[in-house]
């Protein structure tokens, strides 16, 4: 009898184990539940974020800015006009032996009203300052005759003539002090006399006085000469300039000088300085 009641209570706890095993078994929610949570948001996430940002931002920012700036630059610049400049060097001699070396460049004779190729010309050697216009010589008009008389100088030349445009020569002038051993600074001022003459026959059509009124562009200010350069140019070392210079003379067109009344007589004209002297040249109505 104990025997079978040992059994029988062996046979429970087999059937008490294999039941709480089965349990433990059938509890499966946790393992579905990592399965399935994590892929579903690692692959919705990233592939829709990065790609977006790449193909829609840098595309449009670079290939806009390079190609609208420079291409509008250097067309602004004034182009095709070549000048074909004048250059004379001579050398001057004070009174206490002192020698300068004096040089100038200049354009040929330039209607004024061929406004391109004057300004071209100017741009090269005004050192900023303004090109005058007809109205900037302070002259007098009286029935197309053109005149005035109050020059800087100290020759007592007057300029008249029949007016209905100018040419300008146009160019600069440097002095050195070419004496050696001898340097000139602020304690030791020097005063050079410069005369330049121009070798003009056109007076004879109509005018009186001075063919041409020569414009000094000095630190201190503009000053005009009548026939001569300039009268004194004062040095504090030992290189003056370069300054501006405009040589203007008158034009006339009428319907008996349709290419201008002065035109072959200023096409001749030589500039002539210490025995040295150049054809300037000159670029007319039709750029001829």
């Amino acid at each position: 009898m104990k025997k079978i009641t040992a059994i029988v209570l062996a046979l429970m706890m087999v059937l008490l184990v294999g039941c709480g095993d089965s349990g433990s078994q059938t509890n499966t929610a946790k393992p579905t539940e990592v399965i399935t949570e994590k892929p579903t948001e690692k692959l919705t996430k990233k592939p829709t974020e990065k790609p977006t940002e790449k193909s829609t931002e840098k595309p449009t920012e670079k290939p806009t800015e390079k190609i609208t700036e420079k291409p509008t630059e250097k067309p602004v610049k004034n182009q095709g006009v070549d000048i074909d400049w004048n250059t004379l060097t001579f050398f001057e001699e004070d009174n206490d032996g002192y020698t300068y070396e004096v040089s100038m460049k200049l354009s040929p004779w330039i209607l004024l009203s061929n406004s391109e190729t004057v300004n071209a010309a100017w741009s090269k050697v005004s050192s900023g300052k303004s090109l005058p216009g007809f109205s900037d010589w302070g002259l007098k008009n009286s029935q197309n005759m053109h005149y005035r008389n109050d020059f800087g100088d100290t020759h007592g030349f007057s300029f008249g003539h029949k007016m209905s445009d100018m040419y300008y020569c146009v160019g600069e002038l440097t002095i050195k002090n070419a004496t050696e051993g001898w340097n000139i600074t602020d304690d030791n001022q020097r005063s050079v006399n410069i005369s330049m003459n121009l070798d003009c026959d056109y007076n004879a059509h109509n005018g009186s006085g001075s063919a041409y009124i020569w414009r000094i562009f000095f630190s201190s200010g503009a000053e005009d000469y009548a026939r001569y350069g300039i009268c004194v140019a004062s040095l504090k070392k030992n290189t003056w300039g370069p300054v501006p210079i405009i040589i203007m003379a008158p034009e006339n067109f009428s319907p008996n000088y349709p290419n201008g009344e002065y035109y072959e007589d200023i096409k001749e004209t030589k500039l002539k300085v210490n025995g040295e002297e150049i054809a300037l040249g000159i670029i007319g109505k039709d750029e001829s």
